[in-house]
């Protein structure tokens, strides 16, 4: 009877372990749906302080979230002149995704070319260095 309790114990452990390793907090879709509507009315402060939030939850959320948000956060960076935020953000993304793309509704030619540019160095850094990470 012990034994058995003892293995009951175990099993649940493990479980909750694995379940711990393996999971993120859900964000709904709806989380950076609403966040694009805000870029797309220029709502730029507002979109860009959840963003940042979110992705200070970084360990919390998966890439799915990270990667989108990353990328809006790139755009409204970019939008509101500061290119080097931009970049980081970007690379970003692309480090959880190296074939990450951006909306071309959302992003303006002059954007697009931004980001193939930074996606370009991006990887070309990482050929020279495989270890390279953002």
């Amino acid at each position: 009877m012990v034994a058995r309790a003892k293995l009951r114990i175990s099993l649940i452990v493990v479980v909750l372990i694995t379940l711990a390793s393996t999971s993120y907090a859900q964000i709904p879709d709806s989380v950076i749906d609403d966040i694009r509507e805000m870029y797309r009315s220029l709502e730029f402060d507002e979109a860009r302080s959840r963003l940042e939030k979110l992705i200070s939850n970084s360990d919390d959320i998966g890439p799915d979230v990270l990667i989108p948000a990353h990328l809006l956060l790139g755009l409204i960076e970019y939008t509101t002149h500061f290119p080097s935020k931009a970049r980081t953000n970007f690379y970003s993304a692309l480090s959880l995704d190296e074939s990450a793309t951006l909306d071309e509704f959302d992003a303006s030619p002059k954007i697009v070319e931004f980001f193939e540019e930074v996606k370009t160095e991006f990887q070309a850094n990482k050929d020279l260095n495989p270890s390279f990470e953002s």
